[in-house]
């Protein structure tokens, strides 16, 4: 299941950000903004991503058979893609910004 959800960041992560939530037993959730993925040559992924309670980017790393994921802050937790539509809402006006010059 973990690599299934895993695959699916690293996926969305191509298109752009990708807006997860970290399900963590005893919280409603914590969210990350996830800035980029590589895939790792022994399986796995290399994971950046922008963390409210710490400065500038970080990085973890994702490795088949792990259960959840940790933070550089120590959190764990498992990620779901969160408000897909709602980014790409704004990738369109992005998009529609850049060709056309206006809002």
């Amino acid at each position: 299941r973990m690599k299934a959800l895993m695959d699916r960041i690293h996926t969305e992560s191509a298109k752009g950000l990708v807006y997860a939530k970290l399900q963590t037993p005893g919280l409603d959730a914590h969210s990350i903004i996830v800035t980029g993925t590589e895939r790792l040559p022994e399986g796995g992924y290399e994971v950046r991503y922008l963390d409210s309670n710490s400065a500038g980017e970080n990085v973890l790393y994702y490795r088949v058979g792990y259960s959840h994921l940790t933070l550089e802050t120590g959190m764990t937790g498992v990620p779901y893609v969160q408000r897909s539509g709602e980014l790409c809402r704004i990738r369109k006006l992005v998009r529609r910004f850049s060709s056309e010059g206006v809002p």
